[in-house]
């Protein structure tokens, strides 16, 4: 009955107009918005560069900075010379160059902080704190009260799932701003409060969430709206008429996606089809109770056996405890289709909870099924949207308690207070990321290990290859120029670190023959130095790196964490085939390659020493010259007489996508008109 009554179709807020804010309900928002930025920085005092780990610390970082030190220095950052023998960089989409805050968290930490290294840390804040407004506005809008909406905004930017996978992956913080903006716009579709303006809202957080540059995540929000809609149309409560106007709000969301959608799906449409299917098996106790009260195993590998593991899964127990029984309440009352109506957020909430299980459940087989496995991997990555309905389940369930006046004020009080200081507990804790480096950003290379693999001027000699355990925590693990670094300090490597590039075909392919005849292969791609890493592992060993013979080299430093081999007549960034040993003059940005050549009256064919990838295009004194196939799949191309310049650039087709966001922008214009017009013209009766 108690449960039941919360339930009460006339009683719960989901369609009733919220009540217009005094100045002392604003003050609940401000009040909680100033003690979580505080908070923030109570965190990042005790802890510099707290959201600065794991893979943003030694994937996304080194590469953002110089990209955005590249863009803001009036070149597009498309290419990455430094990793990967030549490398797509820009249109991966990983690194977020084309979402704005991108470039915010960019500028303020250059010229405010003085430090571009903080960069992610500023990043981190301004969608936490976004997140936050989002989210209360999102529950103001549900009709929750506001030290409700304040609750739930609070319990679902410093959740567990938000600090910990935020703090190790640049791309989970986002989602604290644009799931609850998606939802927000979604609950004003239920209303019918449709039309230009609603569509251009809802495209808006759908292409700037996809330009974050993750799609998983985008799909993954879309999923349960989708769902939510279904049911709601199931339902007849949403008439199918409405539907229309999703068409004008796909047509300006796809306007603005199809530019990086297009670049991603070149890059990424080839590559094979991985299936993660781990879920979070155990770990909903940890939802309703804190450690070190539980204390769960993790079946995410990243964090099993790391203290405060457990945290991942907490939101603050009260509305974790509030959407279980929402739950319980909607089976056990047999609710009827009514109430359905108004607690529709279960449904979605009980299918992306089931979709976190993985394998273990239903969804997650059924979808992988369907194909495209790569959107589907790693199942957990859903937890996001699933504590955002849970917030959303557990704020609307408290409501219709305290409107059908189960809850006596002394008690919402306490309730409330021990629900916010039991989240303040959790996000005071040491949560751990995914990988905790030993070293701060960034320190300089050792002079020894600078002047051997860079010239005076700081441009490389030559490619390294790094041997080097995945991850350690050795402060002077960096020094073996593994993973990403080598953009960060300039240096040329042959390896990278990235899920798209490392499975592609071309790079693959390089790799095979570098496994099958190394020395060949060294000397062939320019890989002067083989820098091997005496820091012990604390993760699993690069599989190229296991049993790396270097007893054909010569050793030209010996230093407490690291070894450097050199590689015997390894060849130059550029030359021709004819006369190997003569070095042509070589310099890379992030455009691509420049070579200046001496004057002939002749044709000469040119080896310039980057992989041969889609969309480089080659220039002889700035006119089109054609790339041909190399054994090494190198680029190989013949200079015409007198040609005393070449530029190798990257140029993907970006106006391609460009245009056609364009022909979508005027169809979402013209259908929207089209639709307006309608509305104005059909009868009261049947709108």
């Amino acid at each position: 009955m108690f449960l039941g009554a919360a339930l009460h179709p006339g009683q719960l807020p989901l369609f009733n107009s919220p009540r217009p804010s005094s100045l002392g309900r604003i003050a609940f928002p401000i009040t909680a918005f100033l003690l979580l930025t505080g908070l923030l920085g109570f965190i990042e005092v005790r802890e510099p560069y707290f959201f600065s780990q794991d893979d943003n610390r030694s994937a996304v970082l080194p590469n953002m900075v110089p990209g955005c030190h590249s863009f803001w220095s009036g070149q597009m950052p498309q290419y990455n010379p430094y990793l990967g023998f030549g490398a797509p960089m820009m249109n991966r989409g990983l690194e977020s160059y084309t979402y704005p805050p991108t470039h915010i968290s960019y500028l303020f930490a250059r010229f405010v902080l003085n430090n571009e290294y903080a960069m992610l840390e500023v990043w981190a804040f301004l969608h936490i704190l976004g997140g936050f407004w989002a989210t209360y506005f999102l529950g103001r809008y549900l009709g929750m009260r506001p030290w409700i909406a304040t609750s739930i905004a609070l319990a679902f930017v410093l959740s567990g799932q938000a600090l910990i996978m935020g703090r190790s992956w640049l791309n989970f913080t986002p989602p604290l701003v644009w799931q609850p903006l998606m939802f927000l716009s979604f609950a004003h579709f239920i209303r019918g409060k449709v039309g230009f303006k609603w569509a251009f809202g809802m495209a808006l957080s759908f292409g700037m969430f996809f330009h974050v540059g993750f799609p998983q995540l985008v799909i993954l929000t879309l999923l349960p709206i989708l769902i939510a809609l279904a049911v709601l149309l199931a339902l007849r409560f949403v008439p199918w008429r409405r539907l229309y106007w999703m068409v004008p709000a796909a047509l300006f969301a796809a306007a603005l996606c199809i530019p990086l959608f297009l670049q991603q799906w070149c890059l990424a449409s080839e590559l094979p089809q991985d299936s993660y299917g781990i879920g979070i098996g155990y770990g909903f106790l940890n939802m309703l109770v804190p450690v070190p009260l539980v204390n769960e195993p993790i079946s995410i590998n990243f964090l099993a056996q790391k203290p405060y593991a457990g945290q991942f899964y907490y939101f603050g127990t009260l509305f974790a405890v509030l959407a279980a029984l929402a739950i319980f309440a909607a089976i056990v009352a047999r609710v009827p289709r009514l109430m359905w109506l108004k607690h529709f957020w279960i449904i979605p909430l009980l299918v992306m909870a089931d979709f976190c299980m993985g394998e273990n459940g239903l969804t997650y087989p059924l979808l992988n099924r369907m194909g495209h496995a790569n959107l589907w991997h790693y199942p957990w990555r859903a937890i996001p949207v699933v504590v955002l309905l849970a917030v959303i389940v557990g704020g609307l369930m408290l409501e219709g308690l305290i409107r059908e006046k189960l809850i006596a004020r002394p008690v919402q009080i306490g309730v409330g207070v021990l629900a916010n200081l039991l989240l303040l507990y959790h996000a005071t804790l040491p949560l751990p990321s995914f990988f905790d480096f030993g070293f701060k950003p960034y320190p300089p290379l050792p002079p020894e290990l600078r002047n051997l693999v860079l010239n005076p001027d700081g441009s490389p000699n030559g490619r390294v290859w790094p041997v080097h355990p995945f991850r350690s925590t050795d402060p002077d693990y960096i020094f073996s120029l593994g993973l990403n670094f080598p953009t960060l300090y300039g240096v040329a490597s042959g390896k990278i670190y990235d899920p798209i590039v490392e499975r592609s075909y071309d790079y693959r392919s390089a790799i095979s023959q570098i496994r099958r005849e190394p020395l060949e292969a060294y000397r062939a791609f320019g890989i002067r130095w083989v820098i091997v890493s005496k820091t012990n592992p604390s993760l699993f060993t690069d599989g190229v790196a296991k049993g790396v013979d270097v007893s054909f080299l010569v050793k030209r430093l010996d230093h407490p964490s690291f070894d450097v081999y050199e590689v015997p007549d390894p060849s130059p960034f550029a030359f021709f085939p004819a006369q190997a040993d003569a070095k042509l003059e070589c310099s890379f940005d992030h455009g691509g390659a420049h070579i200046v050549l001496p004057a002939s009256d002749k044709p000469r064919v040119l080896i310039a020493n980057i992989l041969s990838i889609p969309d480089l295009q080659a220039y002889a004194d700035a006119q089109p010259i054609d790339i041909t196939d190399e054994a090494w799949n190198r680029v190989k191309v013949t200079v015409p007489p007198g040609a005393t310049k070449v530029a190798i650039l990257y140029q993907p087709p970006w106006m391609r996508g460009v245009a056609m966001g364009g022909v979508l922008l005027v169809a979402g214009i013209y259908s929207g008109l089209r639709l307006s017009r309608k509305e104005r013209t059909r009868p009261a009766s049947r709108a």
